[in-house]
C-alpha cells in the first residue's frame, strides 16, 4: 500500500512527522510522500 500525498502540522495537516510515520507503520504502508504547502511559509 502507498500514500503519496500527506501533509503535516507544518502546513495544513493535523499530525507531526513522527505521528504520521507511526500511523504509516501501523497501516503497513510501504511508500509515502510528505508534501507541504509552502505558500504559507513564503508569505510570512
Amino acid at each position: 500500500m502507498i500514500d503519496l500525498h500527506i501533509h503535516t502540522i507544518y502546513s495544513d495537516g493535523d499530525k507531526t512527522i513522527l505521528e504520521i510515520l507511526k500511523l504509516c507503520e501501523d497501516r503497513k504502508l510501504e511508500y509515502i510522500s510528505i508534501k507541504e504547502i509552502i505558500e504559507e511559509w513564503i508569505n510570512q
